[in-house]
């Protein structure tokens, strides 16, 4: 009996003690598309955003003319660097739109002999696209 309880005892411990296991999730092909979509509308919003403050750096420094103190330069520059940071954006979409586009996993039917007739089960497959 008193095996019994320190077996108890330490089963109750070590279970915890030990640390829980990780759960990692399989990206599916559809987290690559919503991932894309998701980058390509910032990259929109961005992209006008930009250009929306590099016209008003613009209009700033043609309207002080020669007078360098003001932030026109500043917010050209800014506008430049959301356009920028846009293009990069439009990369990145594209890259997982063509990963997601690759990678497909879908379940597969398999027809197994059962005595004379068939039987239909679905096992998970996954399937990659190789352009050559």
């Amino acid at each position: 009996m008193k095996l019994f309880l320190v077996t108890i005892l330490f089963l109750v411990a070590v279970n915890g003690f030990t640390q829980p296991q990780q759960v990692t999730k399989t990206i599916t092909a559809n987290d690559y598309l919503q991932k894309s979509h998701s980058q390509k509308t910032f990259a929109w919003v961005l992209m006008a955003t930009g250009v929306v403050t590099l016209g008003a750096g613009a209009l700033i420094t043609a309207y002080e003319g020669a007078n360098t103190s003001g932030g026109g330069p500043v917010i050209i520059v800014a506008g430049l660097a959301m356009i920028g940071g846009s293009t990069l954006l439009f990369t990145s979409a594209s890259h997982n739109k063509n990963k997601g586009l690759k990678l497909n996993i879908n379940k597969e039917a398999v027809f197994i002999p059962a005595g004379i007739k068939f039987n239909q089960q679905y096992y998970p497959s996954v399937s990659l696209k190789i352009n050559l």
